[in-house]
């Protein structure tokens, strides 16, 4: 797997040598990639830029101090990018399977909706029309599995976070530009529009029942949650 890209520098000496540290984000702890001698990442200005202090690299190279070749040309970057982002879709696929094994639907639809979430990110850094046909298909196909996975949840026990995942995911399915066909984008949004009420109806039921055994919190909560569902209706109606 390539390495993440370099967003910021540290520079630090050690033993009496100029080095650069290299991270892929704000997070010292958690985003170090590595430590390079100064000379491979700054080409000049050592003494006019911060030392042990977390600078951008887009602030470096803006002084003009970055050395050649440090980081990568923006198909480079989005390229790496459709690979971190298939990383995810397949850890989060595995979780999917997991779930799936151990009669969790609602964790599967959970994860199967991560999975396309990481698909459509995929898909719009790819190069090739049969990758990007290849993803929109997968993309698809995890919907539809975490529609029948939440569908099982909801069953199981009818609660509205359940209902408004469902609907969720078949909004998902509506969009343009993911090679559904019109007739089935229109199938998709009837389906968002009957689970929308189906969620704005369960979440005033449970706000009703949160009221009468003195849980004012969750009252509140559901009643936001109807507010939000109901206003998400009224925009997409005529």
């Amino acid at each position: 797997m390539a390495e993440a890209p370099i967003t910021h520098l540290k520079l630090f000496l050690d033993e009496g040598g100029r080095h650069v540290a290299l991270f892929s984000g704000p997070n010292e702890s958690s985003q170090w990639l590595r430590n390079v001698p100064a000379g491979e990442a700054l080409q000049s200005g050592w003494h006019l830029l911060p030392q042990e202090t977390l600078i951008t690299v887009a602030s470096v190279q803006q002084q003009g101090f970055l050395a050649e070749g440090l980081i990568q040309t923006s198909g480079e970057q989005a390229s790496m990018a459709w690979a971190w982002a298939m990383r995810a879709a397949a850890l989060a696929a595995q979780q999917a399977d997991r779930a799936a094994a151990s009669n969790e639907p609602a964790a599967e639809a959970e994860s199967c909706s991560r999975v396309a979430h990481f698909l459509e990110q995929a898909g719009s850094h790819a190069t090739a029309a049969a990758e990007h046909d290849d993803i929109v298909q997968k993309r698809a196909a995890w919907l539809v599995r975490g529609v029948n996975a939440r569908l099982t949840a909801w069953h199981a026990n009818p609660q509205p976070e359940h209902a408004e995942a469902v609907a969720e995911l078949f909004d998902a399915l509506s969009r343009e530009g993911w090679g559904a066909s019109p007739a089935d984008r229109d199938t998709a949004r009837q389906n968002h529009l009957f689970w929308a009420r189906q969620a704005a109806t369960a979440w005033g039921q449970a706000s009703q029942q949160a009221e009468q055994n003195g849980d004012l919190n969750g009252a509140e909560v559901g009643a936001a949650a109807v507010v939000r569902l109901l206003s998400t209706l009224a925009a997409q109606l005529p």
